[in-house]
């Protein structure tokens, strides 16, 4: 098939490799696939399956709906305000001393800024947030969480999957320079988890006193990004078999609780050993490529638990 997204192509290959016929609606959307077999209908777009139903996948995608949701339903969220009032935003700053502004309802991890710990910090990353706003221009802005984070997928309300997820960066090693040690790392990654130049980066290695043509010492961390994110050049390390049992209850009782056959729940905690701590989003289309290929760690099969659920009378084939 062409143009097909790659957590299209996983869940479809997985399917074929089953005996299930994959129809793409080439060139009009090839990333919406009907699978079949034996009068067997359903359909995918990405990860997002046609058990999932329309409320919910909306709910996920209006981020203040979602966090008040999961409020409601007992679990640990950010405080956070709906605005676009700068000065609303600068006394919420002052309360927490560091915080997060990003878009409403955009996927992805554009438009977000973390780590804002002085006014005038505020206004670029209210522009920044609003660049990525596609309907409004209040922008969500919570407190600022420390921690590690993680991706928990949940699938079927009973598989579990765990990433870790750790913004784009290098590791110097005292002879090479920041620039040099992108290109090394883009070397060795696919496509849409290469290292970028951008503003945000530029803006980063100056905070950190580096630059471009700057050469760390050996084992020093330079950040490239504030944002977690595989698409941004983040680094994914799989945690499935480090949780404990009180986070796999938390991330069924997510899955549970908006009654979804998928969702990607991204939190932040001390230890995903003990506990998930606080619940920053949650996706109804899980990029599944962070599970399927980490860049440390076991490779987990997400395409065919979601096969599994959708084609029960395939499993074991």
């Amino acid at each position: 098939m062409k143009e097909i997204g790659p957590s299209t192509k996983l869940i479809v290959e997985e399917a074929q490799r089953r005996g299930i016929n994959a129809l793409s609606f080439y060139p009009a959307n090839p990333n919406f696939v009907c699978l079949e077999t034996s009068g067997h209908h359903e359909y995918i777009y990405y990860s997002y399956n046609n058990r999932l139903g329309k409320v919910t996948a909306s709910i996920f995608l209006n981020k203040i709906m979602t966090t008040t949701l999961l409020r409601r339903g007992g679990f640990t969220v950010p405080e956070e305000i709906f605005t676009d009032s700068e000065e609303e935003i600068i006394d919420f700053l002052k309360k927490h001393k560091r915080i997060v502004i990003k878009p409403a309802d955009l996927l992805w991890g554009k438009g977000i800024t973390v780590g804002i710990s002085q006014p005038e910090q505020v206004v670029p990353a209210l522009a920044y947030a609003r660049e990525f706003n596609s309907r409004q221009n209040k922008i969500i802005c919570q407190e600022h969480i420390d921690g590690y984070e993680y991706r928990v997928l949940v699938i079927d309300q009973k598989h579990i999957f765990t990433a870790r997820r750790i913004p784009a960066h290098v590791v110097g090693d005292g002879t090479k320079t920041v620039g040099q040690l992108v290109e090394a790392w883009n070397d060795l990654v696919s496509d849409d988890r290469k290292l970028k130049q951008t503003d945000l980066a530029d803006r980063l290695l100056e905070e950190q006193g580096a630059g471009w043509d700057a050469v760390p010492g050996a084992g020093r961390l330079v950040y490239l990004s504030n944002v977690a994110n595989a698409h941004a050049g983040g680094t994914v390390v799989d945690a499935t078999d480090e949780i404990g049992d009180e986070v796999k209850a938390g991330a069924l009782a997510v899955a549970k609780h908006f009654d979804t056959s998928v969702v990607g729940i991204d939190c932040i905690t001390s230890d995903i050993r003990k506990k998930m701590g606080c619940i920053i989003e949650l996706n109804s289309t899980p990029d599944i490529t962070l599970h399927h290929n980490p860049t440390k760690g076991k490779p987990r099969d997400v395409a065919g638990a979601i096969v599994d659920m959708l084609f029960p009378e395939t499993v074991g084939k």
